[in-house]
């Protein structure tokens, strides 16, 4: 059996970019937007103070002394703040409800500081008026913070990006009532499946269809709705989708929905299939991918200029080449590299693997392919956030329903974003894949990457990765 190689020069398929560009602008929007709102906050405490100084003291940078109150008040307005589920989305979108939870983790924290005053007996050294002014400037300030965050969140389409997408596959009895039982979770109803008792026909055409709509669009998890009392259906459910390139959990009965509406998230019965990062876990990740991606992208910018120009020299047709593949949730988008082979060649209407000693690569694309520069432009596939700098290499679209079909777990790498390189590439397995067992391993290693992460073990693959930049098994 041959497998064609992870690396190919083909056509770029052209798929729905509007709804890529949305999904791939909502995945950001919510954890960054959440993030900088937090930060905002506790910079707006820490600043209320040094004003509530100024006002009292006439000078903006409080003595050492009082750092130690403002260090505590920051911190456990963070605290505060959490533990009041000020963050949480339907706070953030609420009017009311989450100023009110906002301005009473302020409250609370202020209320820490002088409290900590008290039984430190240091409440003398602080000015009873700076204290007051602190905690009525950083009301105002969060209420600015607020203002603004509402005024972000009325934008078109804001809203929108906050709300959770999903996929509902139901039993037939289930699915008619499911939908006003969802509503007030913040859930965006992508499309919803009824499926028969027994009917496998039905399953098996609901569960390619999640498939179809995950390569379209950004699609955050997918519901299962099976008759509860009946164990056959319950457990056709799970297997048929246990392996799908996203979040799979089970609803609860009807009545345990209904009785949850007032709560602020989704009860589930049991998680079938979900990825080992959590949500901190993510941004941590893309914070990470934002700041080094930056600074290689600027480090690198002169030597990525003289390889456009070699490569326009080299041959006639455009610099970058652009190519489908697919990306987390299995959502399709463009990855950029630097263009390797002819572009006659590179237009042809088929994915084509390139061979060793391949005619159509140029003198240059030789170069570039063997020590892969030519993935240089992927920088900027990171930066928009359809890639990371560490992850599961990506794959033609093509190539990628068949190996899901050669290894039934292929498709749980894209649970995460694809990488420019990966714990596969530094352990033996970058290049062409040429027999089942060296898919299976490539996977498997995918898996244990996706199962272990840490910021740790993405430094050390970024490391290590400068020590496998040339390799024979790359053409």
């Amino acid at each position: 059996m041959t497998m064609v190689p992870d690396d190919t020069a083909a056509q770029a398929a052209t798929s729905n970019s509007v709804s890529r560009d949305f999904g791939r602008g909502r995945q950001l929007s919510q954890e960054l937007l959440i993030l900088w709102f937090e930060l905002v906050n506790v910079a707006f405490i820490i600043l209320a103070a040094s004003l509530a100084y100024e006002f009292r003291h006439d000078t903006l940078v409080p003595p050492s002394a009082y750092l130690l109150p403002i260090l505590l008040g920051a911190l456990a307005f963070a605290g505060a703040a959490r533990a009041l589920r000020v963050y949480h989305v339907r706070n953030l979108q609420s009017g009311r409800n989450g100023a009110a939870r906002l301005f009473g983790a302020w409250v609370i924290a202020w209320s820490i500081v002088l409290v900590a005053c008290v039984i430190s007996k240091t409440a003398e050294g602080y000015s009873r008026i700076w204290l007051v002014l602190w905690l009525m400037l950083g009301l105002g300030l969060l209420a600015l913070a607020r203002a603004a965050l509402h005024t972000r969140l009325s934008g078109p389409g804001a809203a929108e990006r906050l709300r959770e997408r999903v996929i509902v596959i139901a039993s037939l009895q289930r699915h008619r009532t499911l939908e006003p039982l969802l509503a007030p979770f913040n859930l965006h109803l992508v499309e919803t499946f009824p499926v028969e008792p027994g009917n496998g026909a039905d399953l098996a055409s609901a569960v390619a269809r999640v498939r179809s709509l995950c390569a379209e669009q950004s699609i955050d998890r997918v519901l299962l709705a099976p008759a509860l009392d009946d164990e056959e259906q319950m457990e056709a459910f799970t297997e048929a989708t246990r392996f799908l390139p996203l979040e799979v959990a089970i609803l609860p009965p009807n009545t345990t929905l209904k009785r949850a509406s007032v709560l602020h998230d989704l009860p589930v019965v049991e998680v079938v299939a979900c990825t080992s990062l959590t949500a901190n876990d993510r941004l941590l990740k893309r914070v990470f991918d934002l700041v080094v991606g930056a600074c290689l992208l600027v480090g690198l910018m002169p030597l990525m200029l003289l390889i456009a120009l070699a490569v326009k020299l080299d041959s006639p047709g455009p610099v970058l080449f652009p190519q489908s593949r697919g990306g987390m949730g299995s959502a399709h988008f463009t990855m950029l590299k630097f263009r390797s082979m002819r572009w006659a060649d590179c237009r042809a209407g088929t994915v084509k693997a390139a061979q060793r000693d391949d005619p159509r690569v140029t003198r240059v694309g030789r170069l570039l392919r063997r020590t892969s520069l030519d993935e240089l432009p992927q920088l900027v596939n990171v930066l928009r956030g359809e890639m990371s700098l560490v992850g599961p290499r990506p794959h033609a679209v093509e190539h990628d329903a068949a190996f899901s079909e050669a290894v039934r777990e292929y498709m749980v790498r894209h649970r995460v974003k694809p990488g420019m390189t990966g714990l596969a590439q530094i352990s033996g397995a970058r290049g062409g894949v040429e027999t089942p067992e060296g898919l299976r391993r490539r996977i498997d290693l995918d898996l244990w990457y996706i199962d272990h992460w840490s910021l740790w073990l993405d430094l050390m693959i970024l490391v290590r990765t400068l020590f496998h930049l040339v390799g024979r098994s790359v053409y």
